[in-house]
């Protein structure tokens, strides 16, 4: 009977709006509760009752009439008026003797500072005495507990106290711990206390009533609690004691329980107080499933890890419908069953988000916690997933996702049927939005379901093709799409296997793709020319075969058809169809000769088709928007500058780069482009008067500049066509700036094209029409030109980009011949033929090259309209400077090319201009002893020149080393040479010997000893041959330049004073 008493009275609740009031101070709304929700509050009522109120305000203030009351009718208002009375001086300093005794090692119970002259039992002397008596006993038992729980134990530390293990005196000891806490707080410490409490009967109650007459100590109490609980607290006594404490604490102050939640998650702490806090409202679907989801599915892998640990030990243990594992198991099932109903095999369209929620949430339970379930869960589980849902699911559209059931599972399908299981488990958890590892073994028996009874592969072929594309794809789409599948299956081969054309699918998604673009589709497009050109393999019994090429190509048409419409901004189909074409034209090159032994004749897409495609422009807007483009750029440019180098000239891409930072890196922060409408003859009626009437041609030519890429490109014909007419020196330079800045802008449009029609518009009249293909066969005749073009500085910039980009054009059509004309031979090896051909090639291309620097040289030297002063010295100056620039590009390209050209020679007046003017010069001093070894008189002649304005422009200890051993020939020739030879050359190489000079004067003393020995041997010759007169005047010539050269080296070793 006792006991049933002692539970009915402890189960009595504290009245959580009462405490409310009382901690915002609100004591005036306490009049509406009764007398039984007021007594737990009784001590802190009643102390603030009993205080002096401030002076000028009555006791009513503090508390209305009717609470005052309230107060006074309770029994125990004379034991707390008495309480308040002790004398609490006295007492604590016995209190802190009592604590002093207590910190002593080996200090007994029964000594006690507090408890002096207790003959009879604890309890009875409790009951008997007065409240001075009554405190000193309660305090002695805490101050006990509190010097037995810091001693290290095996088990959980129980006090067994008379006094605390007696409901009876609950009230009693809760009002005398309330007073003394507030009347000794220099000694007594709430928390502390609390600690202790937690080790008697009925601890986790008196704490709550403590905290209830100590309001402002709430956080700091659950805080000290959470912190010195354990990560796993039901699987000690102690831990469910202080889990009971914390719960009483919640329900007395429910507002607190949501922060009081977030702390133990913090800290990692008491796991089973988050799962009662959750289900203390009983609502599952807004508290209990977004809690366990934010943990499971959450950033943190510390706190998934804690509570993980948490749903695996709390399995371990003996089940216990008290347990907080069990109760969230059964909440959770509860709330399942919702969505079953018997007779009902779909589930409705507004329960299909909340039960993916749920399933999410058992998902993450089972494969991040190992949540373990029972039969009639299983049951459950299988029958909510097999309910039929609506077609258009609620919330796939609110977030964004645009992909079906159907599509995950023929995804699944495919991966089943090519066993790529672990990209199964990559696309559950990408679907589940979780990383869960998943047993490959534990699938044999849902993949023999996929492949044998619901899609076999060749249902999945026959399916796939028929699936509707995905309109407006774009990369902002997410989920699982019919992209997906179609990749996948052709990855596989399955089309192949099955001869399911593909084609007519691929060429209807492209068209319908959008900026940003989706990652699959190059990957998409990149299998897709793969089983177009590379055969695959399957397995029949044990031996692998050979499958049969079936998917087609792009027709001509179906590509060109793309770029019809491309001027809107939405490019996607057009940079996707030109990487197919690149992507196609890299795969027949490498696999060419297998197609070859296969017997396999495959299309080609020809020149012709490309230049009507605008490469550059659709590059150069892929650089722009990288971001939009789904990584596609650098794949692009990677192929381009393989299959097309012509459109990679390094200077070009500069410049480009350069004017993308200043215009800004998109299109609407660019050059703003206007619809201007020109009339077709105005640009003949411009520059039919340019010379005398500028102004029309710079308004005309400034329109142009602000016309749309596309625009401008319809006038493309009319404007190359008056190029020839800016020409003359009496053409106003802006006139030519302009022009050059246009044909630049074209120039990103359809470049190979521009190329074409500007060099027929530059040959003189009469001549034939070149083709884009006779120019990359031929690339020397664009140097056909008018030769006005090699004094007009801004054309002949065009001129040599042309040069520069057909000279590419001829080299990758060179490879290009010889990998489609490869000689038979079995895989794996190359045939003596195939390197003569290389071999060939090479020497080909640097003929090409070699033959267009020796006339560029040439236009380098000033004719006879120049001598008449048709041309200015600044324009000679600026057309050297261009020319030069061009063939430092190709020497530093090609460095053998400038040994090429200088093996072969050029005119020596040429040499101040290309060693001053081309950088890369200073490579020809790599191999001057080599052209010093030729046989030939004039490059013995030129090389002894090219040492010594290269030693003038790089006065460099390797420029000494090639000076000393010119120096060094000439000496031997000297001796070596007839009177004929020797005039030939010394005569041009006593210059040389003085600039040597210059350049290193510690040359002077052995170019002074050569020319005493050449002076000496033209003197002993002029003796000889007296009668031979011409000798002797060759010989006299000569020795007059000797002197001359001697002179001129001692006057500038006498003047500089930098040599002395």
């Amino acid at each position: 009977m006792d006991k049933l008493n002692a539970a009915t009275w402890l189960n009595q609740k504290i009245n959580p709006e009462v405490f409310k009031l009382i901690e915002i101070g609100a004591t005036d709304e306490l009049c509406g509760f009764s007398k039984h929700d007021l007594s737990p509050f009784l001590p802190i009522l009643a102390r603030s009752s009993l205080i002096q109120p401030p002076e000028g305000m009555g006791r009513g203030a503090l508390h209305p009439k009717d609470t005052l009351m309230a107060i006074a009718e309770n029994d125990r208002m004379n034991n707390i008026v008495n309480i308040l009375s002790v004398d609490f001086l006295a007492l604590e300093m016995d209190v802190k003797k009592e604590m002093q005794l207590r910190q002593k090692i080996g200090s007994r119970e029964q000594d006690s500072v507090l408890l002096q002259n207790c003959l009879i039992g604890i309890a009875v002397d409790f009951e008997k005495n007065e409240a001075q008596r009554k405190i000193r006993l309660i305090l002695s038992d805490i101050l006990f507990i509190l010097s037995q729980i810091h001693e290290p134990r095996a088990e959980y530390y129980m006090k067994s106290s008379e006094l605390f293990d007696n409901w009876i005196f609950l009230d009693d000891i809760c009002d005398h711990l309330s007073i003394a806490l507030v009347e000794l707080p220099s000694v007594l410490s709430l928390v502390d206390v609390c600690e202790a409490l937690l080790h008697v009967k009925y601890g986790p109650w008196i704490i709550c009533r403590l905290v209830a007459n100590l309001p402002d100590s709430f956080t700091e109490i659950c805080y000290n609690l959470i912190s010195n609980g354990d990560k796993c607290e039901e699987e000690s006594e102690g831990g469910i004691v202080r889990l009971e404490a914390l719960k009483l604490l919640c329900r007395l102050n429910p507002r607190m329980s949501l922060l009081i939640r977030s702390r133990c998650v913090e800290m990692c702490r008491m796991p089973a107080l988050t799962m009662f806090l959750s289900l203390e409202d009983n609502d599952v679907e807004k508290n209990l499933i977004p809690f366990c989801t934010g943990i499971l599915l959450g950033n943190d892998q510390q706190v998934r890890n804690w509570f993980s640990a948490y749903i695996r030990n709390g399995q371990k243990r003996k089940c216990d419908s008290t347990n907080s594992l069990s109760r969230m198991r059964e909440a959770l099932f509860l709330y399942l069953e919702k969505f079953l109903s018997p007779n009902c095999k779909t589930i409705d369209s507004s329960n299909v988000v909340r039960a993916s929620t749920l399933l999410r949430l058992i998902c993450a339970l089972k494969g991040i916690a190992s949540f373990k379930f029972n039969d009639k869960e299983i049951n459950d589980l299988v029958n909510l997933i097999t309910l039929k849902a609506p077609s258009t699911p609620p919330g796939e559209n609110a977030s964004g996702v645009n992909s079906s059931f159907g599509e995950i599972l023929l995804l699944m399908a495919i991966h089943f049927h090519s066993n790529q299981l672990s990209a199964i488990s990559e696309l559950v958890c990408t679907t589940l939005g979780m990383k869960i590892a998943i047993r490959v073994n534990s699938m044999t028996r849902i993949k023999q379901i996929f492949i044998q009874d619901i899609f076999t592969e060749q249902v999945v072929t026959a399916h796939a093709v028929r699936v509707p594309v995905t309109p407006n794809l774009n990369g902002d789409q997410l989920g699982f799409l019919p992209v997906h599948c179609i990749y996948q299956l052709i990855k596989s081969r399955a089309f192949t296997k099955h001869k399911v054309p593909i084609k007519d699918w691929i060429y209807r998604q492209i068209n319908s793709s959008t900026l940003p673009m989706h990652p699959v589709l190059p990957a998409l497009l990149e299998v897709y020319t793969q089983s177009i050109l590379v055969p695959g393999t399957s397995t029949v019994g044990s031996t692998k075969v050979l499958l049969e090429l079936t998917n087609e190509p792009l027709t001509d048409n179906e590509v060109l058809a793309v770029f019809k419409t491309f001027h809107n901004l939405n490019l996607a189909p057009q940079l996707l169809i030109l990487y197919y074409l690149l992507l196609y034209e890299d795969n027949r090159l490498s696999n060419y000769r297998n197609l070859i032994q296969l017997g396999k004749k495959v299309k080609t897409y020809s020149g012709k088709l490309f230049s009507q495609i605008p490469i550059k422009f659709l590059l150069q807007e892929a650089q722009k928007h990288q971001n939009n483009c789904g990584g596609l750029f650098p794949s692009l440019l990677k192929l381009l500058t393989t299959h097309f180098p012509q459109l990679c000239i390094v200077h070009e891409w500069l410049e480009d780069s350069t004017s993308l930072s200043v215009d800004g890196s998109s299109l609407s922060k660019g050059r703003k482009c206007q619809e201007v409408e020109i009339p077709k003859d105005s640009f003949e009626k411009a520059f039919s008067a340019i010379g005398d009437q500028p102004v029309d041609a710079i308004k005309l030519l400034e329109t142009c500049k602000t016309l749309s890429p596309h625009n401008l490109w319809s006038h493309s014909k009319e404007i190359v066509s008056q190029i020839r007419k800016i020409l003359p020196p009496s053409v106003p330079r802006k006139v030519q700036d302009l022009y050059k800045d246009i044909w630049y802008l074209l120039n990103n449009v359809y470049p190979r094209h521009l190329w074409e029609i500007t060099s027929n518009a530059l040959l003189p009249d009469g001549s034939l029409n070149l083709t884009a293909d006779e120019l990359t066969m031929d690339p020397l005749q664009i140097l056909r030109c008018d030769p006005q073009v090699y004094r007009c500085p801004p054309v002949l910039n065009i001129l040599l980009h042309i040069l520069a980009a057909t000279l590419a054009s001829s080299k990758y059509f060179l490879t290009k011949h010889l990998m489609e004309n490869l000689s038979p031979a079995p895989p794996g090896t190359i045939v003596q033929t195939d390197v003569e051909k290389e071999e060939m090639k090479n020497a080909l291309v640097a003929l090409q090259d070699s033959a267009a620097v020796q006339i560029l040289l040439e236009a380098c030297l000033p004719n006879q309209e120049d001598k008449d002063g048709l041309a200015s010295d600044l324009t000679i100056k600026e057309v050297q400077s261009l020319i030069c620039s061009f063939l430092h590009q190709m020497f530093i390209s090609d460095p053998m090319l400038a040994k090429l050209v200088h093996f072969q020679g050029y005119p020596l007046e040429l040499l101040p201009i290309t060693v001053r003017g081309i950088p890369s010069m200073h490579i020809c001093l790599d191999y001057i002893p080599e052209l010093l070894g030729q046989p030939q008189i004039e490059k013995q002649v030129f090389a002894i020149q090219l040492i010594s304005h290269l030693s003038v422009q790089y006065a460099l200890p390797k420029s000494l080393n090639s000076a000393r051993i010119a120096v060094g020939f000439m000496n031997q020739m000297v001796s070596g040479l007839v009177s004929e030879e020797r005039a030939e050359v010394f005569i041009p190489a006593l210059s040389a010997l003085e600039r040597l000079c210059i350049a290193f004067p510690p040359l002077v003393e052995e170019a002074t000893g050569l020319l005493l020995h050449l002076g000496k041997v033209c003197s002993a010759q002029n003796a000889v041959e007296r009668n031979r007169m011409c000798r002797v005047v060759r010989n006299s010539y000569l020795l007059r330049k000797v002197n001359e050269t001697q002179a001129a080296i001692m006057k500038h070793v006498m003047l500089d004073r930098r040599i002395l």
